[in-house]
């Protein structure tokens, strides 16, 4: 995709601390500070696959939250995923990771992310993340994406029974009742 605008890695960088901002194809994103909501549905996906990586004993690091992916290694952009799995710890940087992780999980808990969504998923396909996960509260979807080594097959399922997901080498069961029983906690303040 053709850079819009001529933003950069270093004009990020040189953001202020409180500036809360994703670089997609040279723009930037306003990314709030996340709610309650948003925080809870990342940490049940957090347990459950932690859980499973202590399982199998997969040697690997899980990132939840504010961990910078240079996703494709340009100077365009800088993305901050919900959660993330990396297995090639050659691509962990101090402050960031340079290249695609192995799983990354989005989940679109306002506009602003939604806006963001379809160039950020054509970027995850073209870096080669094996696994995408994005939760869409408003729509009350789960999409998988998965990369069979030139591209994404997706499948969309709604917030209803349990799904198996392979990760990792292994299968991991993922009640999406509990995901929409958590979205309907804050159901009031969803957008």
């Amino acid at each position: 995709m053709p850079v819009v605008n001529s933003y950069s890695i270093l004009d990020f960088y040189a953001l202020p601390e409180e500036i809360h901002v994703e670089l997609i194809n040279g723009r930037y994103y306003e990314m709030p500070v996340l709610g309650a909501m948003h925080q809870d549905l990342a940490s049940y996906f957090h347990i459950l696959i932690g859980e499973f990586i202590s399982e199998l004993g997969i040697d690997c690091k899980i990132y939840e939250g504010s961990v910078n992916v240079m996703i494709l290694q340009d100077d365009y952009n800088m993305f901050q995923p919900d959660l993330m799995i990396v297995t090639d710890k050659s691509i962990l940087g101090k402050r960031e990771v340079y290249g695609a992780p192995d799983f990354v999980l989005e989940i679109i808990s306002d506009e602003m992310r939604r806006a963001a969504i379809d160039e950020k998923v054509e970027c995850y396909e073209r870096a080669g993340v094996k696994k995408l996960l994005i939760v869409d509260i408003k729509n009350r979807s789960l999409t998988v994406y998965d990369h069979d080594g030139n591209s994404y097959n997706c499948e969309q399922y709604g917030f209803v029974g349990n799904m198996d997901m392979n990760l990792l080498g292994g299968q991991v069961v993922m009640d999406l009742e509990k995901i929409g029983c958590i979205a309907d906690e804050y159901g009031k303040f969803i957008d």
